[in-house]
Formats: C-alpha cells, structure tokens, sequence
C-alpha cells in the first residue's frame, strides 16, 4: 500500500518516487529478494489498475514503476547478500553505464538529440517561457549532455534510494549501523583503475571525439563524489570533530557546486589509494 500511494504520488511530484522506491528497498533488505519481489510484483499491478482508473493509461505507469523498482530490488539483494555498501554503489554505476549504452545506441549524437528535445523547444516557445532564439540555443546546449545528464541522473536517484532503504533498516533495527558503513564506503581499486584511462581521455580528448567515454566518466565521478562525501563525514567521525565542518562542506556545495563535485570526487578517487581515514585518530565520534 505504501509503494503503490508513493508512487502514485511521484507521478504527480516525482522526489516522492524515492519514498516507493526505499520502501521496496526495505523489504528486500529486511525480508530478502523473495518478499521484495512479491511487493515490487504487488504494487506494480495496483499502480496499473490505479493508472488505468485515472488515467485510462496504465503502460506509463507500469514502465515508471519498474524502472524505478526493479535496478533498486537488484540492488537491495546485492547490499543484503554482500552487506558491503561499496559493491551496491558500484552495482548502481553498472546499472548507469547500461543506461549510456543504451541511449548511445538509441538515440545516438547530439543531433539526434536535438530532433527528440524539439517539442520541448515549441512548448517553451508557445507559452512564451523563451522566444525561439533563445529555446533552440537551450536545446543545442542541453543535446551533447543528454545521454550523460540522464544516465547520472539514474545512477544518483539508484544510490540515494540504496542510502535511504539502509538508513531505515538501520534505524529500525540496528541503530548507527548506515553511519558506520557509510564512513567506510570505499570502491573497489579495480574500478579505479578503471576510472582513471577513461576520465583521462574524456578530459583532455578531442572536444565531442569521445561523448560514449565523456558520458561514462560523468556516471563515474559521480560515485568517487560519494566517497569523497564518505571521507568527509569519517574523517570529521573519527577525529572527533564538530559538525560545522560538514556544514561547510555543504555550503561550498551548494555556492560552487560544480568546483566542489570535482574536488570531492577527486578526494574520492584519491582515498582508494591512500585510505586518509585510516590514517586520523581523535576523539570521540561526533558525526
């Protein structure tokens, strides 16, 4: 009942979608992918009904549903199964390299994009939001970053969601235990490996020679950007600091966010290698 009421009400507000999405989350985690799968299956159904009553449509909201549900049940049965955050957060950026695929192969380039954002443009002319000079620069400003926006997009709605489910499980039944994984999320080193040749070639290529790389490295720094967040709050936890730092952090985030993106994900990326946390010691955890 809870999944299918939030969903329902995302169709309307989409950010109430995470709230349906960490329900089912939480069952998977708590009950396993058998008793995830019957909510995810259940909830579905009624979403469609509900959709067929209202909208007399229930397809987009049964498509809206299991993109929604089905890559967070896979990934609650990775984090039950492993109970490592690391593996679920990169099972996520699988989840948002698929989506660069499949869009790749798709829709393509950035003129293939410009044709498929043309309504748009009309419908910001028409109600007179922009004048058509200024809704076809928007447009040939948004096509190239498409296929990135969405696949990060998607792989940061997958682990706020992950997130939000383990919190609540935690908070239920095992108090503190989000925070302590969360201070320890570090990624894998293969993926770093990984990671390092494919921003490499993104930043310092040719501009447009390699949008499949670009698009990926996005999806990416996105996870580093987690950790980097990761590192910030267990450092801050095991020094014994106060909270002010954090605050900080995320003032910074949100006057120079992209600045901040960056040198967070770097300080990411570079913790897999030198494990900073590791290397702190002082009081009492505070954070």
């Amino acid at each position: 009942m809870v999944a299918t009421l939030l969903a329902m009400l995302g169709l309307l507000f989409p950010p109430i979608g995470i709230l349906a999405s960490a329900s089912v989350g939480l069952v998977t985690l708590r009950q396993g992918e058998v008793s995830g799968a019957s909510v995810l299956a259940l909830a579905t159904i009624a979403c469609a009904l509900l959709g067929w009553l209202i909208l007399g449509n229930a397809a987009p909201v049964v498509v809206f549903t299991l993109l929604l549900w089905v890559p967070v049940w896979g990934l609650a049965v990775v984090l039950r199964s492993s109970r490592s955050l690391a593996l679920t957060v990169q099972g996520a950026v699988l989840a948002g390299v698929l989506v660069v695929v499949f869009y790749s192969l798709r829709i393509g380039d950035a003129a293939s994009w410009q044709e498929v954002l043309q309504p748009l443009a009309n419908d910001i002319v028409e109600q007179q939001v922009l004048d058509q000079a200024q809704s076809e620069a928007l447009i040939a400003v948004l096509a190239p970053w498409m296929t990135s926006l969405l696949a990060t997009g998607f792989f940061l709605q997958l682990v706020v969601v992950i997130f939000l489910a383990r919190f609540w499980q935690a908070a239920l039944y095992n108090p503190g235990g989000f925070r302590k994984e969360f201070h320890e999320l570090r990624l894998h080193r293969p993926l770093a490996l990984a990671t390092l040749p494919v921003v490499a070639v993104a930043l310092v290529g040719p501009a447009g020679g390699f949008p499949f790389l670009r698009d990926v490295s996005l999806v990416l720094i996105a996870a580093y950007f987690f950790q980097g967040l990761a590192v910030a709050h267990g450092a801050v936890g095991k020094a014994g600091a106060k909270g002010a730092w954090l605050f900080g952090l995320y003032l910074l985030l949100f006057l120079m966010p992209q600045v901040v993106v960056l040198l967070t994900a770097a300080t990411g990326y570079a913790d897999t290698w030198v494990d900073f946390r590791d290397r702190i010691s002082g009081g009492t955890p505070e954070v």
